[in-house]
């Protein structure tokens, strides 16, 4: 396609957040949800997988796969609507589960 600039599926980012983020760790991006790559020092930029399935984790209540659920200010994965952007739930989890596979940016 000759308008297509890339597929979209990291996004450069500066870390501003004021500490370290570690890889693996969810990063908010206005509406959107990033995985860090590898880890990210304060004031440094760093690739964000803005595509995919990831192991995160989640707060206490089960969750339904295809459930939309929502990023927590504590990073964690819940299912109480009014927090931070959405995200699906790839498989389920029980309320005892401490992760789940999420697909974020869908």
């Amino acid at each position: 396609m000759q308008n297509m600039f890339r597929r979209g599926q990291t996004l450069t980012w500066r870390n501003d957040s004021g500490k370290t983020v570690k890889g693996g760790q969810l990063v908010i991006v206005g509406d959107l949800v990033g995985v860090a790559a590898k880890d990210i020092t304060e004031d440094a930029q760093g690739a964000l997988a803005m595509e995919g399935v990831y192991r995160l984790p989640k707060d206490n209540a089960a969750i339904a796969v295809g459930l939309r659920v929502f990023v927590d200010d504590d990073g964690k994965i819940t299912s109480a609507a009014g927090d931070h952007p959405a995200v699906a739930a790839w498989a389920p989890a029980t309320d005892a589960d401490s992760i789940v596979l999420v697909k974020n940016n869908v």
